[in-house]
């Protein structure tokens, strides 16, 4: 595999959404990204798979202060998500699909 800073390397094209996520976690397993442009791109891949970094990153206690901004980041979009929703009117399609995301959430808690 090509590293994600190598000239001729993975950012000179459009990537799948598998590529990139191998990128990220070769990323991840870096002890530093080091340069400019490696840390764009490194940022560009947490912002656009979240979830991905917090599972990439979990077990390794390097990445914490990193980690820790891009959870409160992570929660803080997602209660404003959910505010935006329930602040609007709700109807019969919205209750549903919120009761859905609801059972959802039970089901990966108690996993």
């Amino acid at each position: 595999m090509l590293q994600p800073w190598h000239p001729h390397g993975p950012f000179t094209h459009q990537l799948g959404t598998e590529k990139e996520l191998e990128i990220l976690e070769a990323f991840c397993k870096l002890p530093n990204v080091v340069g400019w442009c490696p840390n764009v791109w490194y940022d560009r891949l947490i912002r656009k798979y979240p979830f991905e970094y917090l599972r990439f990153t979990q077990h390794k206690p390097i990445n914490s202060p990193r980690r820790s901004i891009e959870l409160d980041n992570l929660k803080q979009n997602l209660f404003q998500q959910i505010e935006s929703v329930l602040s609007r009117r709700i109807d019969a399609e919205d209750i549903s699909t919120l009761q859905s995301l609801h059972q959802l959430l039970q089901t990966i808690l108690h996993k």
